[in-house]
């Protein structure tokens, strides 16, 4: 048995909606990692974690808000960095683990 591939060219049209498809792939799959990574404080998503950075009467919670709104901020900075890369053809493309992957770590207040 043998099978043979053929090498197609990608329309503008194509190669846009691929780009776009993987975008809200990679988008979708950070969001639930900020989430999830909040919910094991006990915070119901990120959104809600991050209103806590002002807090001031709890100080263990203002610090948890801080740290998570920090963290949410390097996260997407790296993440549409690596999808400017990809999206450029500077770098192979990758999946949604693949990016949660190359995430830096959320690091909770002692």
């Amino acid at each position: 048995m043998s099978v043979t591939y053929e090498l197609v060219d990608l329309t503008a049209e194509e190669i846009t909606a691929a780009g776009a498809l993987l975008q809200q792939q990679v988008t979708d799959a950070v969001q639930q990692h900020l989430d999830a990574a909040v919910r094991t404080r006990g915070y119901d998503s990120m959104a809600t974690c991050v209103t806590y950075a002002g807090e001031a009467s709890v100080p263990r919670f203002q610090a948890e808000g801080r740290a998570a709104r920090a963290w949410r901020s390097a996260v997407w900075d790296r993440c549409y960095a690596v999808l400017a890369e990809v999206l450029a053809g500077e770098r192979a493309s990758l999946t949604p683990a693949e990016m949660i992957a190359e995430l830096p770590p959320l690091v909770w207040p002692d």
